[in-house]
């Protein structure tokens, strides 16, 4: 298993101390705690870190190191958990499926929900690059309720 940078930073600061919270490891390194959560994630998937849930009332939950060897850095993206049959997109992939969708049938009007059901995709992100494309002027709004969009023919 590959693992980040920030993966690797926390998990030596897991060996630091017999057992820590996601607040005190984000202090003590410097990193955001989305961060932090996230490597935590791919270190207790990896089977190198173990969540010791406290409960709602008696506090956060703490983390500490198992006794597995650390793998060795190679300095590549952390692994990402399987989500299933759908991959994780890069920047702007979405927008770019989004685009196809409308080009493969310029007279349709599609909405947010339409799009989403072809793709497979949330309807929240796909609004958001439905947004980014009129922006763009490669679509236009074609109904107000419920909202719809086609590609813009003068694109």
């Amino acid at each position: 298993m590959s693992m980040s940078p920030a993966a690797s930073r926390v998990l030596h600061r897991l060996s630091a101390t017999e057992s820590v919270t996601a607040r005190v490891i984000a202090a003590d390194l410097m990193l955001a705690r989305s961060t932090v959560a996230k490597a935590l994630t791919v270190l207790e998937s990896a089977g190198h870190a173990v969540r010791v849930r406290a409960g709602h009332t008696t506090g956060p939950d703490t983390w500490r190191r198992t006794n597995t060897p650390p793998p060795v850095s190679t300095g590549t993206a952390p692994a990402v958990p399987d989500t299933g049959s759908r991959q994780r997109l890069g920047r702007g992939e979405l927008r770019a499926m989004v685009a196809a969708c409308f080009a493969e049938h310029p007279g349709r009007a599609y909405t947010p929900g339409d799009i989403a059901r072809i793709l497979d995709r949330s309807a929240g992100a796909v609004a958001n690059a439905i947004q980014r494309l009129v922006a763009q002027e490669l679509l236009t709004p074609a109904g107000i309720r419920p909202r719809r969009y086609r590609a813009n023919p003068d694109a």
